[in-house]
């Protein structure tokens, strides 16, 4: 499928864990919280713009949005539109949570990187009550390597 693919990544999550980590055990909750406090902020900017959670990957994540279809009259305006909303999505992301003291001491950032092309969500397992979902394909690759 044809679509647009968006990696964020969490930047400055070591700061963070060390800081949680003097507190002992409570340090622990504390960094679960600020954690998903932070990955709160970043998927209610997603859901505004149409963006779907594939993968939660450690301190990032891996978005998609609807594929593209060429069949459609109006497909590279629908493009056009696709592409338009994940890049402001993404520039939201980084206007409210760049910089973002969630600790004394402990400031998060996010990188975030776009690719657009084809992509395919592959669904692996269902034995055992087990699966997990990968993407792969050129807007993934494209998106990893321009995020850093």
């Amino acid at each position: 499928m044809e679509t647009v693919v968006v990696f964020a990544d969490i930047s400055g999550f070591t700061n963070l864990s060390e800081a949680c980590a003097k507190k002992g055990d409570r340090g622990n909750e504390e960094l679960a919280f600020c954690i998903n406090r932070y990955m709160e902020g970043m998927v209610t900017n997603l859901n505004q713009y149409g963006g779907d959670i594939i993968k939660f990957v450690g301190d990032a994540m891996i978005v998609m949005w609807p594929p593209i279809n060429r069949e459609l009259s109006n497909w590279q305006e629908t493009r056009n539109d696709t592409i338009r909303r994940s890049v402001q999505c993404a520039q939201d992301i980084q206007k409210s949570m760049n910089n973002l003291q969630i600790l004394p001491g402990a400031t998060l950032s996010v990188k975030i990187g776009i690719g657009y092309g084809t992509c395919s969500l592959l669904y692996v397992g269902g034995i055992f009550g087990r699966s997990e979902s990968f993407t792969i394909g050129e807007a993934l690759m494209l998106a990893l390597r321009s995020e850093g």
